[in-house]
């Protein structure tokens, strides 16, 4: 026994273990290659406020359970930094280990083979890459959520299942549903399962009662704030309907590429038309009596995991159809863990020779998107955008940012020095900005400025914010992706309007907006990696991207 294990145990864990690699070299080669777009930079600054604040923060203006900002809280008085590589590296190494996961539920479901082609179909897989150099929760989503289904596997695939798995199984379902509503999806749809194994007397109602009763009274504490988090995303959200044939694009998006998405496809269709009527590589009888699980045969495992993936699509694509949108591709991020055992079952059922051509081709065309074809999901560009006005701005020159609905200023802090005043300009929703020229100028004749920088994040070309265009011209404009950099000179005579002006200090340009100035004191430059928000907040409240 000794000298096999000795012989074999190694051999056994070097695919898994060089894949794992793969995924994690992968995930860290261009983590810091673009800047931190608008929904990190509001996880930055949610990294730095209290435990307290935070959850009053995503109780009360955030639409996301709390798992992965509270774990961020965590990381970030961890390591003592909000840098762009620190805020990545939790979702790399959540990728990585999802293809772990992966991999683990390959081999229970259908043996190693198979087990193999899926994680590796994952570890180049360009969409979760994408969102495994993201600071966002969509890693870790897909990651517990293949971690929830091999626990239910554990749990459900026995009569009498053990304490230790029942609980394994609550807690990465609880886990799953703190972390997105799509995980509690996920759950829902374990729930499902194992109500028709009930109906079918594969498993006791008790059972049933017990497990998802534990589970429903740890959401418990989070449900008042789900109901608010729902009715406020009710009252107006940013994703667009979905069109009918939604799941082409998706499939393009999640295969990462058009023929990718063709292959997988091709791939699973022969896994569901070829399948044996025999039993899954783990499918073993339970020590009861009759197996528990709704299938004995690979066909109905196979028929299984493609109503995962269905199901997660099409109840939100339901919903979305009949009130507010919440289909979007990266949310449903799991569906990736069953097209990657669908698309490597199908692999395996080519001739020996015909899977390994087929498994090399498919795994370049995905490398190749990857590297070469990386800049098709353009972030928006924050720190472009700071980082050219901090290297062309004369020291005299203001530097203001504009946005019609809300205060952004904290985000342009993010990258831009601390020692650079920053004048925000900013009106609510609903009414335009009051006249703030006046106090505008004053302040640029206070510092003897010539010229204006404006930051116009999220904006279209077209007129300047209410009142500069009398006494300001546009004299250049660079378009970044999901902004424009505008650089302003004084109309007219040149000189500024100062007429009524109040103090170049004055405190607010529109009365209708807090914290429209922001005022910082000099202070020694950060490494571009470790600049941080400033503590002065002023929230987004409306259209926020998620």
């Amino acid at each position: 026994m000794g000298k096999r294990w000795t012989a074999e145990g190694p051999r056994r864990l070097a695919v898994p273990v060089g894949l794992l690699l793969l995924a994690l070299g992968l995930r860290m080669a261009f983590v810091t290659s673009e800047g931190l777009w608008f929904d990190e930079l509001y996880i930055a600054m949610q990294s730095r406020m209290s435990f307290r604040e935070l959850l009053q923060h995503l109780a009360n203006e955030d639409v996301h359970p709390p798992l992965y900002p509270l774990l961020m809280l965590g990381w970030s008085r961890l390591v003592g930094s909000t840098g762009e590589l620190s805020l990545r590296l939790p979702s790399a190494l959540f990728g990585a280990l999802s293809v772990a996961a992966v991999y683990a539920l390959g081999q229970r479901m259908f043996g190693p083979a198979t087990a193999r082609l899926a994680a590796g179909w994952l570890a180049v897989n360009a969409f979760a890459i994408h969102y495994s150099q993201e600071a966002r929760s969509y890693s870790l989503l897909l990651l517990l959520s293949t971690v929830a289904v091999l626990a239910w596997y554990q749990w459900a695939r026995q009569a009498a299942p053990s304490l230790g798995d029942a609980l394994l199984y609550g807690v990465a379902a609880l886990l799953v549903a703190y972390t997105h509503l799509f995980g509690m999806l996920l759950v829902a749809f374990l729930g499902l399962t194992d109500l028709a194994r009930v109906l079918r007397r594969r498993m006791p109602g008790r059972r049933l009662l017990g497990t998802y009763g534990g589970i429903a009274l740890g959401m418990a504490p989070w449900g008042p704030c789900l109901w608010s988090q729902a009715t406020r995303v009710q009252q107006g959200f940013w994703i667009p309907r979905p069109e009918v044939l939604f799941w082409v694009d998706y499939l393009r998006q999640y295969a990462g590429h058009a023929l990718l998405g063709l292959a997988a496809l091709g791939a699973s269709a022969l896994a569901l038309w070829g399948a044996p009527r025999t039993r899954g590589a783990e499918e073993d009888a339970p020590s009861q009596g009759s197996p528990s699980l709704p299938w004995t045969r690979e066909s109905a495992m196979l028929a299984w995991l493609l109503l995962w993936g269905v199901f997660l699509l099409g109840v939100p694509f339901v919903l979305s159809r009949v009130g507010q949108p919440i289909l979007h591709a990266k949310s449903a991020i799991a569906v990736l863990a069953p097209m990657a055992l669908l698309s490597a079952r199908g692999m395996t059922r080519l001739p020996g020779a015909w899977s390994g051509a087929v498994a090399a081709v498919w795994a370049f065309g995905s490398l190749a998107v990857t590297t070469l074809g990386y800049r098709t999901y353009e972030r928006e560009q924050w720190r472009e955008m700071v980082t050219t006005v901090e290297r062309e701005r004369a020291p005299t020159d203001l530097v203001v940012a504009y946005h019609p609905r809300y205060d952004p200023s904290a985000f342009y802090r993010y990258y831009l020095d601390p020692a650079t005043e920053l004048v925000m300009l900013c009106c609510d929703s609903q009414e335009t900005c009051a006249p703030g020229d006046a106090q505008l100028e004053a302040l640029a004749a206070h510092h003897g400025a010539k010229q204006l920088w404006l930051l116009r994040m999220r904006a279209v070309a077209g007129a300047l914010p209410p009142g500069l265009e009398h006494s300001w011209r546009v004299v250049e404009s660079r378009r970044f992706n999901g902004g424009i950099l505008q650089r302003l000179v004084q109309g007219g005579d040149g000189t500024a309007r100062v007429e009524g002006a109040g103090s170049p200090s004055s405190p607010v340009l529109s009365g209708r907006c807090p914290h429209v100035l922001h005022w910082h004191p000099a202070a020694p430059r950060p490494r571009l990696s470790e600049r941080r928000p400033t503590t002065g907040r002023a929230w987004p409240r409306r259209g926020l991207p998620r």
